[in-house]
């Protein structure tokens, strides 16, 4: 029979182990894929860049997070199974009431609900594949009660740790970024945009390497596949089904030429130019970084 003092220190444990694990995310301050991100933030730049580094970014803090839970709630002599429900549950519903709460707009709301139900099932997989593992996992996890007793190693470590990120996130990534994005998008599609009746096609290749950035090869891929999404291919246009990088340089020069001559802006005022594609500050920065 469970014990009654046992449940309730393990669900508190499972539970403060969730809101500490919400609490890095939220300092890091990571919400791609429904924002863009400044160029100079290098820890997004580098989550995003890939697939598997996306997914360890969402996983291994929780499976070292679930790990905590279960070992310390036995260094407690608590429930680990309450503890790692309590987690699980605690963390699940408060990710999805933050995300309904930063949801700017039906575009930003359907992106993040998309990439949420596909984090949900990497969250629960990566709490399945750590208990299953519990028992070859305790020496990952901390001295509880060495943690709470040399409180000031611990602040000491947490002020290292913020300086560490600190610097990683100001670090300049402007001599590298227009590099990495070349080398995401086809050589075929920038011979098209110089091609095209554009009034500055160079213009039209800075928000295409944006794009590229912003939005990667991978991350396109994952878009095409589910339903409902609201822009698609290299330069994000709306469209109903996937398209080709010449499709989507066909569809947005269309509805591109349109918007210029209901705006009155012509090709010399690039910014105008960026921001007719999307307004948001962190893309036309990086447009810019993109152009110059």
């Amino acid at each position: 029979m469970l014990n009654t003092s046992s449940f309730i220190v393990g669900v508190t444990w499972g539970t403060a182990v969730a809101l500490l694990l919400k609490g890095a995310y939220s300092f890091v301050k990571f919400e791609w894929p429904d924002k863009y991100f400044h160029p100079n933030d290098f820890v997004s730049i580098t989550v995003s860049r890939r697939w598997w580094s996306f997914v360890v970014f969402r996983t291994a803090p929780v499976f070292f997070a679930v790990t905590l839970a279960v070992h310390g709630s036995r260094q407690m002599r608590a429930s680990d199974r309450a503890a790692v429900l309590a987690f699980c549950l605690v963390y699940w519903f408060s990710t999805f009431f933050v995300a309904a709460l930063r949801a700017r707009n039906a575009w930003s709301a359907q992106i993040r609900f998309q990439f949420l139900l596909m984090s949900s099932a990497a969250f629960l997989v990566t709490c399945l594949a750590s208990w299953l593992l519990r028992d070859w996992t305790w020496w990952l996890a901390p001295d509880v009660s060495s943690l709470a007793s040399n409180i000031w190693g611990t602040l000491l470590a947490l002020l290292l740790g913020k300086g560490a990120y600190d610097v990683l996130r100001a670090r300049p990534a402007h001599e590298t970024l227009r590099n990495q994005a070349l080398r995401k998008v086809d050589s075929e599609l920038l011979a098209l945009i110089y091609q095209s009746d554009h009034p500055n096609p160079r213009a039209l290749e800075a928000i295409v390497l944006a794009e590229a950035i912003q939005r990667p090869p991978w991350a396109r891929w994952v878009e095409d596949k589910l339903p409902g999404s609201l822009t698609r291919g290299a330069l994000q246009v709306k469209s109903d089904g996937p398209l080709s990088d010449e499709e989507a340089l066909r569809l947005f020069l269309e509805r591109d030429r349109i918007a210029r001559e209901k705006a009155g802006i012509d090709g010399s005022d690039v910014n105008a130019l960026f921001s007719l594609h999307n307004t948001d500050y962190n893309f036309v920065e990086m447009c810019r970084i993109m152009y110059d």
